[in-house]
């Protein structure tokens, strides 16, 4: 998952980002992104500073984009992301045992 060590102060989310998503195994592309989405905002980083990637940019680039954005167009929180990719995460590992 992320290769920035998250430090945000909440434990269950530096634990989830830093440790338990790296241990998943077999996710789709949907969920990878959904989870790159949460993540960033949950990290506090501002999609409104970011730049758009340009057609070079390559694919990867594009989707990791457009998941940051469908979280930013929710409005959440950077607590909120954090909440719901703590509970993504145990979804995903509940559903892998």
């Amino acid at each position: 998952m992320p290769k920035e060590v998250a430090e945000t102060g909440n434990k269950a989310f530096d634990d989830a980002a830093n440790e338990r998503a790296s241990a998943l195994k077999d996710l789709g592309r949907e969920e990878m992104l959904e989870l790159y989405g949460l993540y960033k905002t949950a990290i506090g980083k501002d999609f409104s500073k970011e730049t758009k990637p340009g057609i070079l940019s390559g694919i990867p680039a594009k989707l990791k984009y457009e998941a940051w954005k469908k979280v930013a167009d929710r409005g959440l929180s950077a607590k909120e992301a954090q909440d719901e990719y703590v509970s993504k995460i145990d979804e995903f590992e509940k559903a892998q045992k």
